[in-house]
């Protein structure tokens, strides 16, 4: 009586030695708790990272991103949408007021640092002084700069922590030393900085890590604003709506926009995250009903022990405690194991998912595993530790087996009719989750391939690029420009191996807005919701790109302003006509043409060319670099040769042509699309390898329960063999009720 009735102590130790005559069943189930709730933990650890944790700043929950855009996305350009005013940069815009205690604007750069044996590119932020206020930034050596030195004109410079370390040894002598720069497009601004602050090691932000940040001199539009306690998103979008009202004339349906600054932030990982997290939740589920399944198998097998605790005087209650004590002796090393098993995951997933995902985690990738996912882990291990503890009083075990049976009835108890349809009904569900998972993985796996298989409208193999920004200094005018261009894409393609080369100022696959246009002859509302992707380019770009020429020519170089037109351009802006010899007026992404801008002749159709595979792909429209000459273009070089001799070949061709001329982002095309698709290849292999997973759960669940019921009925089998049943029939038998 007391060994079976004992304290909690006496069960606790009962439970051990009962789980040792076990280690198949106890194995087992700590395995699959574990691998269960650790794989889920760590799709939870980044779930909390990016959509519940803060931000890393002080009042992060007041931190607020502000967008010039129609409060309908996708609305711009839409005939009847409210017009987004021009001119906003131009406002006075205040630092703070009553509603807001600092107001941040920012503009990134391209800088070629001097100093070294090359120009060095880095990458740098003009940033208003709120911007360290709404940040929380205290440099780690020197100070930030204030309003005062942006009156002042002052040139001056905080380093990156990165920049300080690699460029400048860690030297705290570093503050008040001039460093010689240039901003590849602002040539009026001043080539010497002072140093006057270090970011520190710990620094984030939303705006990534730059290597400079300087001063921002005149006004921009916010865009993003640190909101004074108390005051909600809507009220910040009517309060800078209004303050927009009173110096522009806008359109009376147009607004500001206003959401909290996470949010913004994490809009493109929030689907796959929630896809993820429910992917696990469901691979859990599946593992909760393996071991209720597992359990309620052992709790019949012990139904004698049951009923004898039952005939001592236990209570339902009791019983169900000696279930819970086993339940913890199962849960402890299982929670250790998944925790364990969940830290590994995100330790040596981090990189990979902020790769993947092209999003850093807020705060740093260490801010994935925390004590609240630690907590929901071992809330998770609690919640299966009652299901294994409510299972087998719910099944009825013990409950119709009477003394007398228990002390020396029959060896084995009868499975009945509700414990049966009991594990039955767990495998169905396990089994039904598991091939929903498995369809949802497959058709991710197809669609991820068909964008592999998308047609691109060029051919990326082989197709190395490089960005080149030219300094206004020692270029000042377009035919200077030009020159240098032609010089280098007379010497490009004379390197061995090259066959092809050209440049442009903007590749595929690169985030850029679309032109709105106008077409002689056209009402402008009628195309009011059509844009083009402008792009200047060389006349060899096309066959430099693998794009095909389907009607016309290319750029002749000369003469009257042309522009070559993309398949679908033509389609949508001459439907039913011969686009060749049409003429159009590009604008810019607010407004209708651009009077500014000439008239030009269509002489050519090319292939439609995609920028993305996974938005929408606007339609092209190409302009001569003859006619409209940039000072930032990315040279595309088409070789067999290998892109990394090559591409030290460029930098050295570069330099000789400028030694103070930095090229930079080089790198092959295959690479920028496969960028792309970097995201949808990720989401589908995890989903995949979850259903995968889940399928192998719900056919042990299977196992277990045709396994248990061939325990079950091995004296029926033998009768019905007995009588002339042979093997054959005896497995069909069975095979057809897991069938069922």
């Amino acid at each position: 009586r007391r060994e079976y009735l004992g304290g909690p102590g006496r069960l606790l130790r009962h439970s051990i030695r009962s789980l040792r005559r076990a280690p198949a069943y106890s194995l087992t189930i700590i395995l699959l708790v574990s691998l269960g709730l650790g794989l889920t933990a760590s799709v939870l650890g980044w779930y909390h990272a990016y959509l519940v944790k803060p931000l890393p700043y002080p009042g992060a929950e007041r931190l607020m991103r502000v967008d010039r855009s129609a409060p309908a996305p996708g609305t711009e350009g839409v005939p009847g949408a409210p017009e987004v005013p021009g001119g906003m940069n131009s406002i006075p815009w205040p630092a703070q007021d009553r509603l807001i205690e600092a107001m941040v604007a920012w503009e990134f750069d391209d800088f070629a640092l001097l100093g070294g044996d090359v120009p060095e590119r880095v990458g740098g932020i003009w940033v208003t002084p709120g911007y360290f206020t709404a940040h929380g930034i205290q440099p780690t050596v020197g100070r930030a700069f204030s309003q005062q030195d942006v009156d002042q004109g002052g040139d001056v410079v905080v380093l990156g922590h990165r920049l300080w370390q690699r460029r400048f040894g860690s030297d705290r002598g570093v503050i008040g030393r001039l460093i010689s720069a240039y901003a590849t497009d602002r040539p009026d601004e001043a080539t010497s900085f002072t140093v006057i602050g270090v970011l520190p090691e710990s620094y984030w932000s939303l705006t990534g890590e730059p290597d400079l940040l300087l001063p921002m001199k005149g006004t921009r539009r916010p865009a993003m604003v640190l909101a004074a306690p108390g005051v909600s998103p809507a009220q910040l979008a009517d309060h800078l709506t209004a303050y927009t009202r009173d110096h522009l004339t806008t359109d009376p349906a147009w607004r500001m926009h206003v959401e909290p600054a996470q949010d913004a932030y994490v809009r493109q990982v929030r689907p796959a995250l929630t896809l993820l997290l429910l992917t696990g939740g469901v691979v859990l589920v599946i593992v909760a009903g393996n071991v209720m399944v597992l359990v309620l198998v052992r709790a019949i097998r012990r139904e004698r022990e049951v009923a004898v605790r039952r005939a001592l005087g236990a209570s339902e209650g009791r019983v169900m405690v000696v279930w819970l004590a086993e339940a913890v002796v199962l849960m402890g090393p299982a929670a250790v194991a998944a925790l364990a098993l969940a830290y590994v995951v995100h330790r040596f997933s981090a990189g990979t998912v902020e790769r993947y995902f092209q999003v850093a985690v807020p705060g740093g990738a260490v801010a994935g595993f925390s004590l609240p996912v630690a907590a929901m882990t071992l809330a998770g291990a609690a919640l299966i530790a009652g299901l294994i503890a409510v299972v087998p009083v719910a099944a009825g075990v013990a409950r119709r087996l009477s003394p007398a049976s228990a002390m020396g009835g029959s060896r084995t108890s009868g499975d009945t009719r509700s414990r049966s349809l009991i594990r039955h009904g767990v495998v169905v569900i396990e089994v039904a989750l598991s091939l929903v998972l498995l369809l949802a993985g497959g058709l991710m796996v197809r669609s991820a391939m068909g964008l592999e298989r998308a047609n691109l409208g060029f051919e990326p193999a082989t197709v190395l690029r490089a960005y080149v920004s030219l300094h206004p200094s020692g270029y000042p005018e377009a035919d200077d420009q030009r020159m240098f261009y032609r010089t280098l894409l007379e010497r490009v393609t004379n390197l061995p191996g090259v066959s092809d080369a050209a440049v442009v100022d903007a590749f595929p696959f690169q985030v850029r807005r679309g032109s709105r246009l106008e077409a002689a002859d056209q009402p402008a509302q009628a195309l009011a919701g059509i844009r083009a992707v402008t792009q200047v380019a060389s006349a060899d770009y096309f066959a430099t790109m693998g794009i095909v020429l389907r009607k016309g020519r290319v750029f002749s170089g000369g003469g009257p302003p042309e522009v070559v037109v993309s398949q679908r351009l033509a389609d949508l802006v001459w439907p039913g006509e011969d686009p060749l010899g049409q003429r159009l007026r590009l604008g810019n992404w607010r407004r209708l043409g651009n009077q500014d801008e000439p008239w030009r002749v269509v002489v050519g159709v090319v292939d439609d060319v995609a920028k993305t595979l996974t938005a929408e792909n606007w339609p092209d429209a190409y302009i001569p670099f003859a006619q409209a000459t940039r000072p930032d273009m990315y040279l595309m070089v088409r070789s067999e040769r290998d892109h990394a001799t090559l591409g030290r070949a460029l930098r050295t061709l570069t330099a000789e042509l400028d030694p103070a001329l930095p090229l930079s982002d080089i790198e092959t095309m295959t690479r920028v699309i496969d960028r792309e698709l970097a995201r949808p290849r990720f989401l589908a292999l995890l989903v995949a390898g979850y259903a995968v997973l889940a399928v192998g759960l719900a056919l042990s669940g299977l196992f277990a329960t045709l396994a248990f019921t061939v325990a079950q009925r091995r004296r029926e089998i033998a009768v019905r063999m007995a009588v002339g049943a042979d093997g054959r029939r005896v497995v069909g038998w069975l095979v057809g009720q897991g069938s069922r």
